[in-house]
């Protein structure tokens, strides 16, 4: 009789837990997640050409896991941009406010007009206003091309976006945070946000000094591991990588180029191939030496 009673508990346990995890995973499936605003598109490089005087530009944006929440921001302004991180050229006349709850989702087609500039390289500067502050945010460079206007865009040395700035109003107290230089120090692998930061590409060197004996990895390596099952939420959103301290000169290759295999002796004439006759081996023949083979 004990033992029936203890199966009847255990069983009654397993059910309580069961429908504990049950819930548990709902929440996980459908509570929903929100933060600061994190550039995903265009990508570097993207090309958009104009038409009809307009060129349209697909910006999308994702959750960063930073304030402030994209539900609490009001409206979003887009401004269209050119020129290095450090002299940012913005066009007053491209510029639009529109407000957060006329957005579906976290997407906007930007339209600017085709006279704004000549073609080349620009990105877009988001600002994201909230009650408890503002953020500005830039999508990465892409290339318009078709434009009719005269202002010639420009890059500088450091190709990636200009650094984000977060505003949070703080009682009386309103500060002003960019992207924490160190954060690009700190090991790849060691970092577990949602938004990870990856080091400067270092300017190679004119030549190897150290022996090959002594070469060491900059960085440790990572190991891959594989998911088990299906996983309910994002590990990861997006990288950051530092810009460049550095540039990069380049030149025409003006040397001769090697001749073809036909002016340099290393070539001849399908017709001057090595063959060789195959012999015929007809019945009287295969005979013939099967009786000289036997004798």
């Amino acid at each position: 009789m004990s033992h029936t009673k203890d199966s009847f508990r255990v069983s009654q346990l397993s059910k309580t837990w069961a429908m504990l995890f049950s819930l548990l995973l709902f929440a996980c499936l459908f509570t929903p997640s929100h933060a600061d605003v994190s550039v995903s598109k265009p990508l570097t490089g993207e090309s958009y050409s104009a038409s009809n005087g307009k060129v349209s530009i697909p910006i999308t944006w994702i959750e960063s896991n930073a304030d402030p929440k994209l539900s609490d921001i009001t409206e979003y302004t887009f401004k269209l941009c050119t020129g290095p991180n450090a002299d940012i050229h913005g066009f007053d006349d491209e510029i639009i406010t529109v407000k957060a709850s006329d957005i579906d989702g976290y997407s906007y087609d930007f339209s600017v007009n085709a006279d704004v500039g000549a073609d080349g390289q620009y990105y877009v500067q988001i600002y994201a206003a909230s009650k408890s502050g503002w953020t500005i945010h830039y999508t990465n460079r892409f290339e318009l091309t078709d434009m009719s206007g005269s202002y010639k865009p420009s890059v500088g040395a450091v190709t990636t976006p200009p650094s984000g700035q977060t505003s949070l109003a703080d009682g009386t107290n309103t500060g002003v945070a960019t992207i924490n230089s160190a954060s690009f120090s700190t090991y790849y692998t060691s970092q577990t946000g949602k938004t990870r930061f990856a080091p400067m590409q270092t300017q190679p060197g004119s030549k190897v000094t150290a022996a090959r004996s002594q070469w060491t990895r900059q960085y440790p390596t990572s190991a891959v591991t594989y998911y088990t099952s299906l996983s309910t939420h994002l590990e990861q959103l997006s990288t950051r990588t530092a810009g460049w301290s550095y540039t990069i000169s380049s030149a025409v290759n003006w040397a001769s180029p090697a001749p073809f295999p036909s002016e340099n002796g290393g070539w001849y004439a399908a017709s001057a191939r090595l063959t060789k006759t195959p012999t015929l081996y007809t019945p009287d023949v295969l005979a013939g030496a099967s009786t000289a083979t036997s004798g």
